[in-house]
């Protein structure tokens, strides 16, 4: 899998379609890119997910390839970070009760306040 997503959103032909099949279902952080001067396409507002960065605008080839290193990866390899230290904290709250048995309520509901968690209930 994938650590993380660069999408260059300029002249989006496959990638709305492929965003759509991976933001929503996978935390892996998405940095997406857009030629200055270029819009968005106007469905990737609906991408309101923590794991998505802020549109990264670049004025040309050379500018970007200059600036990929800190502009581009580091904040994807930040939110990588940041998400991998909450799972560690979720995974620890979901089991303080010991092996074997199940989470307190209370440790589940305060390991899922956060926006960037999301555990879907569990079914009967």
């Amino acid at each position: 899998m994938a650590r993380f997503i660069i999408a260059d959103l300029t002249d989006p032909s496959s990638i709305p379609k492929e965003l759509e099949a991976i933001v929503p279902h996978l935390r892996v952080p998405v940095q997406p890119l857009l030629l200055e001067g270029s819009s968005l396409y106007s469905m990737f507002n609906d991408y309101d997910y923590p794991w998505v960065l802020p549109v990264y605008r670049y004025k040309g080839r050379k500018a970007l390839l200059a600036a990929l290193p800190q502009k581009v990866i580091a904040p994807a390899e930040r939110k990588v970070k940041a998400l991998e230290k909450r799972r560690r904290i979720i995974e620890a709250k979901l089991t303080e009760r010991g092996p074997g048995r199940r989470p307190a309520k209370s440790a589940i509901k305060r390991a899922t306040a956060n926006r960037e968690c999301k555990i879907p209930p569990r079914r009967p």
